[in-house]
């Protein structure tokens, strides 16, 4: 059990940033060309696939072809939606 807000903040950034190393790993290792936009955000403008932005410290993307809806799953199940959307 979490004593104060603080410590919870503190875990809750750990958690966060361990999600980012993993993720920003999975990606990197996938060969899928991308920019970064800033250190949280991933920019994925390829031909013949979604425009995509992923967030590694959150596992989140949205696709911006369609509406700007948010997913959510990790890095792995992004790169799956990612392939899968490929025309």
């Amino acid at each position: 059990m979490v004593a104060n807000w603080s410590e919870r903040r503190n875990l809750i950034s750990d958690k966060h940033s361990a999600w980012k190393i993993a993720n920003t790993k999975i990606i990197s290792e996938s060969g899928i060309p991308y920019k970064t936009a800033t250190d949280e955000t991933m920019l994925f403008r390829n031909q013949g696939y979604p425009v995509a932005d992923f967030y590694p410290y959150t596992g989140r993307w949205k696709a911006l072809e369609e509406k700007n809806k948010t997913y959510s799953g990790g890095a792995e199940r992004f790169l799956k939606w990612y392939r899968r959307k490929h025309t």
